[in-house]
């Protein structure tokens, strides 16, 4: 007889279990099971009693009961993931808060606490006073720094050299009408209608909507010190959030906005919040 076939007739010997009488040792109940049957009900009922012991010491003030350093090491762990979590939020928040005032310094818009009373619904106006807008020093100072090195000098800076080994697609091909001067913040470029417009360099959209200036408008950033503006589209075919690669289609050349005689496209380049000469970067031909 193989081992197997031990083994199965040990797991299936069948065993009897008698309850005695204690005082004349008589049968009271009996039953009969195979072995495999009694191993099978032990187990059960381990895994039950285990089950239920974590479910009382998870959930019931028996926890108290555990040793310090196991509680301790819980509520660290959840002090930990706490603060990442803050961490993490606090940096969102002050990237989101960056990239709005970016784009409102870029579109010449007001900041929050230049924002008139009269633009805002009624029950706010009449509710302002119980609302406190008041920015930090620090956030004041940072809003205010920005807002300088942008318009400082009118925010060009003529000289400055591209970096090392970067390549900027031309957004689109065209003739040159107006170029870079005191007042006209970048270059416009007269090419066909319905032309496509083109990111410069990889980058994610910040910006993708109306502007009474520049009309359907698109704005860029690079992420190494790089924004693109590209105004007066017909369509606008990237969103707010969208990642883009260099040379891929962000709108099309059109007629739109309030400063614009044709269809052309203005574009504006800016590097670590200064106006550059697009043309000291990019060739149009």
């Amino acid at each position: 007889m193989n081992f197997i076939s031990k083994l199965r007739l040990f797991f299936l010997k069948r065993i009897k279990i008698n309850g005695l009488n204690p005082d004349s040792y008589q049968p009271l109940w009996g039953v009969e099971v195979s072995r495999l049957v009694l191993l099978s009900v032990l187990f059960l009922f381990f895994l039950l009693f285990f089950g239920l012991s974590i479910l009382i010491v998870s959930y019931t003030p028996a926890k108290g009961l555990l040793p310090d350093s196991v509680r301790n090491t819980d509520r660290v762990t959840l002090e930990q993931q706490y603060l990442k979590i803050d961490s993490l939020m606090s940096r969102l928040e002050m990237q989101e808060k960056y990239i709005s005032d970016v784009k409102k310094i870029i579109l010449g818009e007001p900041l929050g606490e230049d924002i008139p009373e009269d633009t805002l619904g009624e029950n706010t106006a009449q509710n302002l006073e119980d609302v406190s807008t008041d920015f930090s020093a620090s956030e004041r100072n940072l809003a205010e720094k920005v807002r300088d090195e942008i318009k400082e000098d009118q925010g060009f800076e003529e000289g400055h050299e591209k970096l090392e080994g970067l390549y900027f697609f031309p957004p689109v091909n065209g003739v040159l009408s107006a170029k870079m001067e005191n007042g006209h913040l970048g270059v416009d470029v007269v090419t066909e209608e319905k032309a496509t417009i083109k990111s410069v360099l990889d980058g994610t959209v910040i910006f993708s909507d109306w502007t009474n200036r520049g009309g359907r408008t698109v704005i860029v950033t690079h992420g190494n010190g790089y924004i693109s503006v590209y105004m007066h589209a017909s369509v606008l075919l990237k969103k707010a959030g969208d990642r883009v690669r260099g040379g891929d289609p962000v709108a099309i050349v059109g007629n739109s906005g309030e400063n614009t005689t044709g269809p052309h496209l203005h574009f504006e380049l800016i590097f670590n919040g200064k106006y550059v000469n697009p043309l000291n970067y990019i060739s149009f031909k």
